[in-house]
């Protein structure tokens, strides 16, 4: 495991060219493996997660909605938008935090309020929505 450097971790980066492998508990305390919960139940390194195709930028000083803190100037594995409203900036460790708390039916864009677009784009970037 690349994360704890145990031996046994049967999970491996699903980009092919990889061979990076970790624990799956480790890589969900750790936060910054990319892990979709949903088919194909695939996982990424930190050096092959995905970052969110969308064509707007945070502009400089611009604060995560939900923690007001200072999110990444730039688009990064780290800084998730909404893709309803593209205004509200998250952290990924604070929209998954939200959808920890709140669940499903009410995981929600905390500046637009969408659901539909919100949920399945946080989802399909990682965020795991747990059902109640």
């Amino acid at each position: 495991c690349f994360i704890c450097g145990q031996a046994g971790a049967a999970t491996q980066c699903c980009n092919p060219d990889c061979d990076v492998s970790f624990h799956l508990p480790c890589a969900v305390e750790d936060g910054r493996c990319e892990l979709q919960t949903f088919e194909p139940w695939s996982a990424f390194c930190p050096a092959h997660s995905r970052v969110q195709s969308v064509t707007v930028t945070p502009e400089p000083g611009t604060v995560c909605i939900i923690c007001m803190e200072p999110v990444d100037d730039r688009r990064t594995y780290r800084t998730l938008v909404c893709p309803a409203c593209n205004n509200a900036w998250f952290h990924r460790r604070c929209a998954q935090a939200q959808a920890f708390f709140v669940g499903p039916n009410r995981y929600c864009c905390p500046n637009c309020r969408n659901h539909t677009d919100f949920s399945l784009e946080m989802q399909q970037m990682g965020v795991f929505v747990p059902s109640r």
